[in-house]
Order: C-alpha cells, then sequence, then structure tokens
C-alpha cells in the first residue's frame, strides 16, 4: 500500500479552503453537551416526554465528534501540502497548541476556583473549595495531568477532564501517527491509532477508563478523513472517488441510533459507540469537505440542508466560541439546574427551566470569556480552516454510567 505523500517543495500553494460548517457542527456539539450536563444537573426526577429526551443521555458522544474534528482540522494542513510534518516543525506545533490551549485553560481553572469559593461561602461550606485546592489537584491541572487519578479527575471541574485528554493525544500526532501516515498510508494509520487507544485500556486494565485512551484512534479517524479528502496518494484518492462517504456516515450514524434505543445496555458500551461516532463523522467530513475543495474558487459552500444548518451565522458564531463555552458552562446549567429544583418545580418545568436559563446564560458568558481571555492566545492558523484555529476540546459527560469503560 503505497500512500507517501510528496514533499511539500513538490506541491502546489492549495488555495484557501473554509469550511465554515465544521464549527457549526462544532457549535451545535457544545450546546448539545450543555443540555446534557442541565438534563443531568436537574437529577433523577427528569420528565420522559415520550423518550424525546432519551438523546439528553448521550452528550459523552460529543466527545468523540470534537476528538475527530480535532484530528481532521490539524491534519488538514499537512494533507494538503503534502508535507512531511506539521507547519514549521514539531516544536512549533507544541508551542503553538500550549498557547492555544494552556492560558484559557488555566483562567478557566481560576474562575472554577473563584465560582467554588462563591459558592462555599453563599453555603456557609467550603469544603468542595478544599477538596478542589488540594496541591495534588492543583499540580495536576497545571501539568495538564489530571484525568491519570481518580481524585483529580474531576476534583475542580468535571469537565476538564478532557482537556488533558486530547493534550496528550497532541503528542502522538507529530511523534507516531504522522510519520506512520507518511512511511504506510492511511489504512494503518487507522490500524495503529485504534490498536494503542483500545490497547492502552486492555493494558491498564482499565484504570484510565475514564480517560478514555480509546480516543487515539478517534483522533487517528479525523486524520485519516482529512488524508482521505484532500491528501496525496493512490489509496487515497482511490478512496476518495470509489467510497459513497455520505451514505457510509448515514449507515453509521444510524446503527448508533438503533444501538441507543436501549438506553440501560448502550450507556455502559461507549467504547464501541465512540468508535462507530469516529467512524460516521469522519465519513462525514470526507463527504462535505470534498465536495466544498471540488466548487469553483469563491464558491465554497456545500450543498443540502444538513450542512446549510451548520454553516448557518448562529452555530457558527457558538462554534467558534466553543472552548469557551466549554470551560464555562458547567456552573451556569447547574445553578439554574438546581435554582429549579430548589422550588419544588414539577419534571417539565425544572428541565425547562434548566435549558431555557442555564444554557442561554452560559452562551452569553462564554461570549465574555472569549473577548476577554480566549481570544488573546488564538494565532494565525496556517490553512484557514473552518475560519479559525483547529479545535482543541473535547466535550464530557460526567455521568458516571456514560464514562463506564
Amino acid at each position: 500500500m503505497t500512500a507517501a505523500p510528496v514533499p511539500a517543495a513538490a506541491s502546489e500553494p492549495a488555495r484557501p479552503l473554509r469550511l465554515p460548517h465544521l464549527d457549526g457542527i462544532r457549535g451545535l456539539a457544545a450546546l448539545f453537551v450543555a443540555a446534557h450536563h442541565a438534563f443531568l444537573a436537574v437529577g433523577d426526577d427528569r420528565p420522559r416526554w415520550l423518550h424525546l429526551t432519551d438523546p439528553l443521555h448521550y452528550g459523552h458522544l460529543a466527545v468523540t465528534v470534537f476528538i475527530v474534528l480535532s484530528g481532521f482540522c490539524l491534519m488538514l494542513p499537512v494533507a494538503r501540502a503534502g508535507a512531511a510534518e506539521p507547519a514549521g516543525g514539531t516544536m512549533t506545533f507544541f508551542r503553538r497548541r500550549a498557547r492555544r490551549i494552556a492560558p484559557t485553560f488555566y483562567a478557566s481553572c481560576g474562575l472554577s476556583v473563584v465560582m467554588l469559593a462563591v459558592i462555599g461561602w453563599a453555603r456557609d461550606d467550603f469544603s468542595g473549595l478544599r477538596q478542589a485546592t488540594r496541591p495534588k489537584v492543583l499540580a495536576t491541572h497545571l501539568l495538564l495531568a489530571h484525568n491519570a487519578f481518580p481524585d483529580t479527575i474531576a476534583a475542580l471541574n468535571g469537565a476538564f477532564w478532557s482537556i488533558a485528554t486530547e493534550w496528550q493525544i497532541y503528542f502522538l500526532f507529530p511523534l507516531l501517527l504522522l510519520p506512520v501516515w507518511r512511511r504506510w498510508g492511511v489504512l494503518p494509520l487507522l490500524a495503529v491509532g485504534h490498536a494503542l487507544g483500545f490497547g492502552l485500556d486492555w493494558a491498564t486494565g482499565g484504570r484510565f477508563a475514564l480517560s478514555c485512551p480509546w480516543y487515539v484512534g478517534m483522533f487517528a479517524s479525523g486524520m485519516a478523513a482529512a488524508a482521505v479528502a484532500h491528501g496525496p496518494g493512490r489509496t487515497a484518492t482511490w478512496l476518495r472517488r470509489h467510497v459513497p462517504w455520505g451514505l457510509a456516515a448515514l449507515a453509521l450514524w444510524a446503527a448508533v441510533t438503533w444501538i441507543c434505543r436501549d438506553r440501560f445496555w448502550a450507556l455502559g458500551q461507549f467504547p464501541l459507540l465512540d468508535t462507530l461516532v469516529g467512524f460516521g463523522t469522519a465519513a462525514f467530513l470526507v463527504h462535505s469537505s470534498t465536495a466544498a475543495a471540488t466548487e469553483p474558487a469563491g464558491r465554497q459552500s456545500v450543498p443540502g440542508w444538513p450542512l446549510r444548518l451548520f454553516g448557518s451565522r448562529p452555530l457558527v458564531w457558538v462554534g467558534l466560541r466553543s472552548y469557551s463555552l466549554y470551560l464555562t458552562h458547567g456552573w451556569f446549567t447547574s445553578l439554574a439546574a438546581e435554582a429549579a429544583v430548589s422550588r419544588g418545580w414539577p419534571p417539565t418545568a425544572k428541565l425547562a427551566f434548566a435549558l431555557s436559563v442555564g444554557v442561554p446564560t452560559a452562551v452569553v458568558f462564554a461570549a465574555v470569556f472569549y473577548w476577554a481571555v480566549e481570544r488573546q492566545f488564538l494565532g494565525r492558523a496556517a490553512d484557514p480552516v473552518a475560519g479559525g484555529p483547529a479545535p482543541v476540546q473535547g466535550y464530557p459527560t460526567r455521568d458516571a454510567a456514560a464514562t463506564a469503560a
């Protein structure tokens, strides 16, 4: 199997490719996760509404979507240039990723400490603050290694675990996954990514299952999607031209929907569901980005109502602020749900209040946080994909059943 990329110098400069629907997907997933956390915060007394609320149990699956998007967007400039490494080299890649992720993450850690202090003062109970500010908790968050220990993974903010997971995957991108792709091509990249992810989970006896080590495979799926859609090599070209990617995405997502019908069984099968969602998302990205790239310059839009929805201005606006929304939304959805619960409202009213007040408040605050903090560290992308830098976030659920191995 030959899929080695041509040297960057031999490649013609690729015209800028804008894929705004990627940001729209990110924005929709971020809103879904915020709604998921509002749903969980309401507690066990939740409305069923003829099972219309059942999808809100599966906020965890948005993590997979974001991990795949991350692999896709980081790989896309490399694949389009036919390059051997990220622009500027490996160390430049690490510096850019650190600048993109760490300062905003640390600011959100500080916000979490402030929120815990305010809540502790209001309740005259500072036990939560004391637990969250233990030296081990602060040190592991500083090192982005808090997902390695059960007593730190959710100690400061239950949503932060995936930041550490994705940061750790970033080291594998230029040091392992790109070399595999350069030497052997797309299919070995997928095989190595999934074997490594599931192998780590198996070798550690599931000790790190809450960190989802199998996300290495999901990230590799996103990389493979970018390589198939825009990379060189006979294998990638054949796959791009002959596989019905839209139908493949539809079939995979239909399989996920069918499995999720039995919620009590499905919530314990996230490695399986994550794999299906990863492949389904990757297939959709090949389908949509290939269509956009083949249109004439100046007309890079993708037909079809789903992509018009994903590319709509409101969703793109949320998507560009989705990292800030992820880092800060939990406080507002939880407080809104708690306010509704404390009033003794019926289940439908409690959930409606948490969704209609908590989620919009979180979005407004995320916009402020983005303006004050995140945008200061965006930098300039080498290849403007989806109107901004590659995504860095994964959106987790803290439902114990949803994160079970």
